[in-house]
């Protein structure tokens, strides 16, 4: 584990040895120090003590103290630059790797997940990298050391003085054995919490809205109350353990000092071996403590390196560098079948897209039409078949390649906080400010900007949340309009917006797109009529593949075409 977590610090990793050693060193200053203290003692109790004996050993003590304390805050200093660079490289080879991750993977776990992994997960690693080895290493070595100089000096004060270590370790195994069996009911009842908590304040509104502010509030307490119920039972099984832990490992003179000075009353050791032997389990308590404070922490930080680990197991997307070679837009499904998990989305599916051609895709809710349009756009990896994209399997083709070539919009408009122009220019960025006003009034957005205070230098808050959503839709319309790309998806894209809009705006897209592949995946189905072809589709399965006319004929698309002509004569009776 230590050497995994050594290979992603990379040239900060002799930062790690030079902490290590200035700590090993500031201990045994420490040691050094508590060793002047004995001679000056000594030299009390011999009454040989002179002025210059005084200062010699004094302002030793006060030396050793200052080059101990210099020492092992250079060596913190070293500590930190190792640790805080190494999260550095595990983050940024943990970012690269979602590069390479399906989107699709991504988007089914989460943002809530992604954040933990980035901010909570790599940042306790942060307490083993900078304090844990650095720290812990040199603290084990003295305290040997140490351990082996009392039994040279004395094997009977060597054994006194090791045994608060059994103690000490078999409180530890308690707190160990406790935190196996309940660390994982924790961690759920954290998620839970969590879950919680976001699930109440995100539905806040709906909650207002309908008078159910008790029933929610309810079911956040009662999440917070189990959470604290647990984390206190736990902590009431480990406060005796705790307790024993931190009074019995620092205490190293508790069986040397008693037995000790009846030994010297029994003439059979030397008050002055007595008394070195009590200075050295003294200058250990300090280093003993610590060290043992790192064990469970050690257990902590290793669940979350191996919870990282997973991460970067993760199968990655099938990505190639073949650019040249896409010579067309077709897009072509060749007996594509894609699951999520176990259950079968897109069934043995084949169907070819020609370019510059107007398709809709239609369905029953389910029925996979979203699923083709984030296929086409490589979201994840066909389990049998294969996509083509210009006659190239889009395996092998780059994703910048095809993220070019591919404008998608989808029913789940993001914007990012910043500017609203700065939300279009992520489409093109050396855009100009008149493709950007065409390209709004096209989306017909561009007035509803211009009446905002700040027009395109509106900041539209986290993920657009001070727009509405036919803002928002509008905004997102636009900037795939601003792309200008030979492929254009539509998922829903007009969902938000009020019938007028709806049909300007399809009208506008239909123009835009005259010399472009255009997609359409739509529960309105009045905005494929006029598409060139219609597929429909039911439980993963192309069932019918025409124009609107002569698809009329399947009785599926008719049953969903009366449908759609009964709601819309369809009127609220008060």
């Amino acid at each position: 584990m230590l050497e995994k977590l050594f290979s992603y610090s990379g040239k900060y990793k002799s930062h790690a040895y030079i902490a290590i050693g200035m700590i090993f060193l500031s201990v045994l200053s420490e040691i050094g120090a508590f060793y002047f203290l004995y001679r000056l003692i000594s030299v009390i109790i011999e009454s040989n003590l002179t002025m210059d004996s005084i200062l010699f050993f004094g302002l030793g003590i006060i030396a050793l103290y200052l080059l101990k304390s210099l020492l092992f805050s250079f060596g913190l200093d070293h500590s930190h630059i190792f640790a805080y660079n190494t999260l550095f490289n595990i983050r940024s080879k943990l970012s690269q790797k979602l590069k390479r991750i399906s989107l699709g993977s991504i988007l089914t776990k989460g943002t809530g997940a992604y954040r933990q992994n980035f901010a909570d997960d790599i940042e306790n690693i942060e307490l083993l990298l900078a304090h844990g080895i650095p720290e812990g290493l040199p603290y084990f070595v003295s305290c040997i050391c140490v351990y082996i100089a009392i039994f040279i000096v004395d094997y009977r004060m060597g054994l006194l003085s090791l045994l608060t270590i059994p103690i000490g370790i078999l409180s530890m195994s308690g707190m160990v054995k406790s935190g196996k069996t309940k660390s994982e009911q924790y961690q759920k009842s954290l998620i839970n919490l969590n879950k919680s908590i976001i699930e109440y304040v995100s539905g806040m509104e709906v909650v207002k809205v309908f008078n159910k502010t008790k029933k929610s509030s309810k079911k956040i307490n009662d999440s917070i109350e189990n959470y604290r119920k647990f984390t206190v039972n736990w902590y009431k099984v480990n406060w005796n353990y705790m307790a024993v832990f931190q009074s019995v490992i620092p205490s190293t003179i508790i069986f040397i000092l008693p037995i000790g000075m009846y030994m010297v009353y029994m003439n059979t050791i030397k008050i002055s071996v007595l008394l070195f032997c009590i200075i050295l389990a003294l200058s250990i308590s300090t280093p003993l403590l610590k060290l043992m404070n790192y064990f469970p922490v050690l257990y902590n930080v290793v669940k979350k390196i191996e919870k990282l680990e997973k991460e970067f197991e993760q199968p990655e997307i099938t990505v190639g560098n073949r650019d040249a070679e896409v010579s067309s837009n077709d897009i072509e499904f060749s007996n594509v079948t894609f699951s999520y998990d176990d259950a079968i989305v897109i069934d043995n599916m084949s169907f070819k897209i020609s370019e510059n051609k107007k398709v809709g895709i239609v369905g029953e809710s389910g029925s996979g039409k979203s699923t083709i349009g984030k296929l086409i756009m490589h979201y994840w990896d066909v389990n049998k078949g294969q996509i083509k994209f210009g006659g190239v399997d889009i395996r092998e083709i780059s994703l910048s390649k095809l993220m070019s070539s591919i404008s998608y919009v989808s029913q789940d408009n993001f914007l990012f906080n910043t500017t609203i122009k700065e939300n279009l220019l992520i489409a093109k960025p050396d855009a100009t400010d008149e493709e950007i006003i065409e390209a709004c009034k096209s989306a017909h957005c561009h007035d509803v900007i211009m009446r905002m205070e700040n027009g395109y230098d509106t900041n539209v808050g986290d993920s657009g949340s001070k727009l509405s959503g036919g803002e928002r839709q509008r905004i997102t319309i636009a900037r795939a309009m601003l792309k200008d790309a030979n492929v254009v998806i539509l998922d829903e894209a007009t969902s938000f917006t009020d019938s007028e809009n709806d049909v300007l705006i399809n009208k506008a897209i239909i123009n835009l797109t005259k010399n472009k592949t255009l997609i359409t995946i739509a529960h309105k189905l009045s905005n494929i009529k006029e598409m060139d072809s219609i597929m429909l589709i039911d439980k993963g399965k192309l069932i019918g593949n025409a124009p609107h006319d002569i698809l009329l004929d399947n009785s599926k698309y008719s049953q969903l075409w009366n449908r759609y002509v009964k709601s819309l004569d369809y009127k609220f009776s008060v």
